[in-house]
């Protein structure tokens, strides 16, 4: 569902006006290591949600390597899905992989999309053949456990989140070289699902990679 950025308030961290502007990255925020290291401990979930939505729009942000560390050894799984997609390519492939996987098995079922979508842009970095293998091995355990989660298969006014998890876990196999045959039964089933948002998303993000007219 889009967000209405008109009915949100601005923070320390993000600016709404047109659409989300990050602070930290137009130089309207600014923190240090030390600074955050001080303050992270007195902030709330949400502050350090907003905080980690504008870090992953800078880039260019001073220290922002040792930042990045910071907030992946002191998130959870509130902030993780904010810059997940900024392991692969801010990290050695192994651990970013390794991270990825870890954060994926612990969290709830259909919370994890962000992290198995991250695993699917490692395809970048074709000269790692042995962690693609790894993410692809991962992603394949993955989605035949999601296969068989309860609510799978149940409708949803919105989105079915379970489905969703398996939707990405597809779509990212698909970057990393899996063979199409393997995943043709999740995909029919991603197709033929009762929620119309999983249909959707099915036809529009990875039906084109089965051929399917």
């Amino acid at each position: 569902m889009p967000c209405n950025c008109d009915s949100i308030a601005d923070t320390r961290w993000s600016h709404y006006a047109d659409g989300y502007h990050a602070r930290l990255a137009d130089g309207t925020a600014t923190i240090t290591l030390k600074q955050l290291k001080r303050e992270w401990r007195d902030w709330d979930a949400s502050q350090r949600v907003d905080f980690c939505l504008s870090f992953a729009f800078a880039h260019d942000i001073p220290d922002r390597f040792r930042i990045l560390r910071f907030l992946v050894a002191n998130g959870d799984h509130d902030c993780w899905p904010v810059f997940a997609h900024s392991l692969p390519s801010e990290f050695w492939p192994d651990e970013a992989v390794e991270i990825l996987c870890q954060w994926a098995d612990s969290c709830p079922a259909g919370e994890a999309s962000s992290y198995l979508n991250a695993l699917g842009i490692l395809h970048l970095h074709k000269d790692h053949e042995q962690e693609i293998s790894d993410a692809r091995s991962f992603l394949r355990r993955y989605l035949k456990d999601t296969m068989l989660t309860e609510g799978l298969i149940s409708d949803s006014v919105s989105c079915n989140e379970i489905a969703y998890d398996a939707l990405v876990c597809v779509e990212s196999l698909v970057s990393l070289g899996e063979d199409r045959e393997i995943l043709r039964g999740p995909h029919h089933l991603l197709r033929t699902h009762p929620c119309a948002e999983i249909r959707r998303l099915t036809e529009c993000r990875i039906s084109q990679s089965f051929c399917i007219e």
